[in-house]
């Protein structure tokens, strides 16, 4: 939202009503026009800094001996002070180190070069490093299960926030993770946030991302540039329907034989082009809120597919009949409004045997009818 508007709400409140605004960029106050300077908080104290820390890394340490701790702290004692005093990286790291015992890991953490790695917080890197740990000595069962675990993991270590909103769970990044997460995937990922931006070095990253209204001239721009090989992920992830037009569709399946995620969601494609068949190696397809009229026969030869996301086609009758060949099909996401148009699924649906989750289907089966 623009702080105009927001404004002219805000002015509604009663007599001596005030507003707080924190942020880390000095320009907002000048935006709001605040009568008096900003108040610039300053580091949080460092025996708070080793409270904070001690709260976190130690909630879980009943068996710790008092030998052992003490040890421990000590060595945490250094970690507060490479977070140079703030809060979020103090809570971050201890929240990294929760549970674990080992002393030669928290040297590691400690030791570990990433905490001279440039930049405006450098000190942050090195969450990095360990935010996503695998355990050798647990085997999961899918591939499902070992994301949900990495999610976890983040959402544990405050690298991600819940949000509540409309009644739908939704999760946040703060500002700084933010800051962490572009920095240090850079060389690999690419943002773009205008039509008008300079994508420097395309042939190095290999996941794109378009947040402006306008995507036909940044993607032209990346299809003409990059090697074939490179891109593997391309999101358009905002809600403004964009313009994306037959031709541009057929360059990037020529082009992009290498991709793994494509959302096309929001976009004004009518129908998919049957040279879609070349993405041998996608993964995950998104064409939700598209008025894609029918889906072409050459998709059900995307074998490799596990992903299908069809919600918000109003326009969208069938599934392709030979869908079932797509046999690495695990989620296949199509919403109310689809389940009252079609009659009947494509014959042998049931048979994919990975096959994990259909959304939003299960009240409507009925034997004979909709599931073969």
């Amino acid at each position: 939202m623009k702080w105009a508007p927001l404004k002219n709400i805000l002015n509604q409140g009663g007599m001596g009503s005030k507003v707080l605004v924190t942020s880390r960029i000095d320009k907002v106050s000048d935006v709001m026009g605040t009568l008096q300077h900003p108040y610039r908080l300053g580091n949080l104290a460092e025996h708070r800094c080793r409270l904070l820390f001690n709260k976190i890394a130690f909630a879980q340490a009943g068996n710790l001996s008092s030998q052992r701790r003490s040890e421990l702290e000590s060595i945490g004692e250094e970690i507060v002070r490479k977070c140079q005093h703030l809060p979020l990286a103090v809570e971050v790291m201890a929240g990294l180190l929760r549970g674990k015992g080992d002393v030669q890991e928290w040297q590691r953490i400690l030791k570990n070069d990433i905490w001279d790695a440039e930049g405006d917080n450098p000190h942050i890197f090195l969450l990095s490093k360990g935010f996503v740990l695998s355990n050798s000595n647990h085997q999961l069962e899918s591939a499902q299960e070992t994301g949900s675990q990495y999610f976890d993991n983040l959402l544990v270590r405050s690298f991600f926030q819940p949000l509540n909103v409309d009644q739908r769970e939704r999760y946040l990044m703060h500002d700084l993770i933010h800051d962490l997460a572009r920095q240090f995937s850079r060389p690999y990922c690419c943002q773009v946030q205008d039509a008008n931006d300079d994508i420097s070095d395309p042939f190095h990253f290999r996941h794109a991302s378009l947040l402006c209204k306008e995507v036909e001239k940044p993607l032209i721009n990346i299809l003409h540039n990059m090697s074939k090989r490179r891109l593997h992920t391309l999101l358009v992830p905002n809600e403004y329907l964009k313009d994306l037009k037959k031709q541009t569709l057929l360059n990037m399946f020529n082009t992009m034989t290498y991709i793994r995620v494509l959302d096309l969601s929001s976009t004004t494609i009518l129908e998919l082009p049957q040279s879609i068949q070349k993405l041998k190696l996608l993964r995950h397809l998104d064409l939700s809120k598209t008025d894609i009229r029918r889906l072409p026969d050459s998709l059900c030869n995307l074998y490799n597919l596990q992903t299908l996301k069809l919600l918000g086609c109003p326009w969208l009758f069938e599934l392709p009949k030979d869908l079932s060949k797509l046999i690495n099909l695990q989620h296949l996401e199509l919403d109310d409004m689809f389940w009252h148009k079609i009659t009947i699924l494509p014959p042998g649906m049931g048979k994919l045997t990975p096959f994990a989750e259909l959304a939003r289907v299960s009240y409507q089966l009925r034997s004979g009818g909709l599931w073969d």
